[in-house]
């Protein structure tokens, strides 16, 4: 049976309505009298420890467990916070067969810092190394050919080169306690079970930047598992770089099943351009408002497909329709009467909004 509350008035009516029943002939609805006194500060003191038993109560579920509380219930099950990392990858320099870069030296990308790992000999005319980000958060992740500087010069090795092919990436600021608590809700409606569908899910999540995957069993053979994991964000942002994909199989490579072999895939964008004609109102704002909709619909229910799947065209009207200042529309591209078909491996991104 729920329990409610009681406000401080109700506790303070209460506590009045008390005193004569243990008090013969007392009143505390009476003035001048001590007993209202009495009464206010029991009332007080009542209402404080119902207000800390309420609060109690919400922590014990993570779906309303205070913020700074969530990470106790990530203890409780060893799924802990993504903290902040730091990008790394691979710059190029030209250099001369045999030229030394030693590790530590600092090289500059972006008003950025970035610290050689290990040593690395040139073999040819040019030499690979692998760096780390000084600072973490996402500002570290670079392209590939982005252009960057050694801080200073080493003898053979040119002063500019430039990302490698694989991008710097890896860089992610601290998990949001809404992501967080997404992820802690998931794990516990989704109990390990040594290699399902869910677990590598979850395993795809821990990887920080990474929010979640689609998981094909079995496919394309028994025994293998084929995982197109997601970032966080939004849109297209959400498909990872080659890198990113390369940081998410290091990872599976160590959580998954013995006998299974995984192949981690990056999922192709599918763009969804929207026609609309008749619409009222027709102005800039409701424009807005529309594509704003187009764009929290994707974020929430776009998935990365099958082959045989599609993509509802009845969910791309129904966002238009939910835009504030929208009367009526109707929906021209996709074909009303045809949803948008999927491929396995595709992900659909909204593509912009046309008015005719």
């Amino acid at each position: 049976m729920a329990f409610t509350i009681p406000t401080l008035t109700e506790v303070s009516r209460w506590l009045r309505g008390v005193i004569p029943t243990a008090f013969d002939k007392a009143r505390a609805d009476l003035w001048p009298n001590n007993l209202p006194i009495f009464v206010k500060v029991c009332a007080m003191a009542a209402s404080q420890g119902n207000l800390r038993a309420e609060w109690i109560y919400k922590q014990i579920f993570v779906s309303t467990a205070d913020d700074d509380m969530l990470d106790l219930h990530g203890y409780e099950i060893g799924l802990g916070r993504k903290p902040a990392a730091m990008a790394t990858g691979e710059l190029v320099f030209a250099a001369t067969p045999g030229a030394i870069l030693p590790a530590g030296a600092v090289v500059d990308a972006s008003g950025l810092t970035f610290i050689v790992r290990t040593a690395v000999t040139a073999t040819g005319n040019s030499l690979t190394a692998r760096v780390d980000a000084v600072e973490a958060g996402p500002l570290g992740n670079l392209p590939a050919g982005a252009a960057v500087r050694l801080r200073e010069p080493w003898d053979g090795i040119a002063q500019d080169g430039e990302v490698g092919v694989l991008d710097l990436t890896g860089g992610v600021a601290k998990e949001t306690d809404a992501a967080y608590r997404k992820r802690l809700l998931f794990r516990k409606r989704n109990k390990p079970r040594g290699g399902t569908v869910t677990d590598y899910m979850i395993w795809v999540g821990e990887v920080p930047g990474f929010a979640t995957a689609r998981v094909f069993a079995a496919a394309p053979q028994i025994g293998t598992v084929t995982v197109y994991p997601l970032l966080e964000g939004s849109g297209a942002a959400r498909i990872p770089s080659a890198g990113d994909i390369l940081r998410c199989a290091e990872h599976l490579e160590t959580r998954r099943p013995l006998t299974a072999t995984v192949m981690v895939v990056k999922a192709a964008e599918k763009p969804i351009a929207v026609t609309l004609s008749h619409l009222e109102d027709d102005s800039a704002a409701t424009r807005g408002e529309i594509v704003a909709e187009m764009l929290d619909m994707f974020d929430e229910r776009a998935f990365v497909g099958n082959d045989g799947e599609t993509f509802p065209t009845s969910w791309l009207s129904e966002a238009g329709s939910r835009a504030l200042g929208e009367a009526r529309h109707r929906m021209v591209v996709p074909d009303p009467d045809t949803d948008t078909a999927l491929a396995r491996g595709d992900f659909p991104v909204f593509a912009g909004l046309t008015v005719i």
